[in-house]
């Protein structure tokens, strides 16, 4: 361990495993998840070794749990711990979420018909801004087509 990680109680080497925790997904979803050739052929079989994955988002939540609880234990004796815990959660994840909701808007509603009618461009992909900017994709109908499928969770 260096210096920086001896005095922040951070272990390097399960930041790392939770890096490559994604390998497995993506394997999955690109690999297991493609058209492959009849079954039991060559190229079946090689995909079909790619079928456990989704493992990867267990074990990437697993450690995360293990980190971030790790985080507020060895800060319990603050004075204000969960508030600075959730501020520093606040600062790290919501600008880069509005970046990305505000960037696939932009370069939806930029790209015109150059998609092929694939990815509505209209005005209805507009009204939907408000929704993802305040969290209500889950609570509102997102239909076949909209912007829930390409790219916004």
């Amino acid at each position: 361990m260096t210096k920086s990680d001896s005095t922040s109680g951070r272990i390097a080497q399960l930041d790392s495993l939770r890096g490559i925790a994604i390998l497995p997904v993506i394997s999955l979803h690109y690999l297991n998840d493609a058209s492959h050739g009849s079954f039991g052929s060559v190229l079946y079989r090689f995909g079909s070794t790619f079928r456990l994955g989704w493992t990867g988002v267990d074990l990437f939540f697993v450690l995360s749990g293990f980190l971030v609880g790790g985080i507020l234990l060895d800060a319990s004796e603050a004075r204000n711990y969960f508030r600075t815990f959730y501020i520093r959660r606040f600062y790290r994840i919501l600008p880069i979420y509005y970046l990305w909701v505000t960037h696939h808007f932009t370069a939806t509603l930029c790209s015109g018909n150059s998609v092929g009618g694939v990815i509505p461009n209209d005005l209805t992909t507009l009204k939907m801004l408000p929704i993802y900017y305040l969290f209500f994709q889950d609570y509102h109908s997102l239909p076949l087509g909209t912007l829930a499928w390409f790219g916004l969770p």
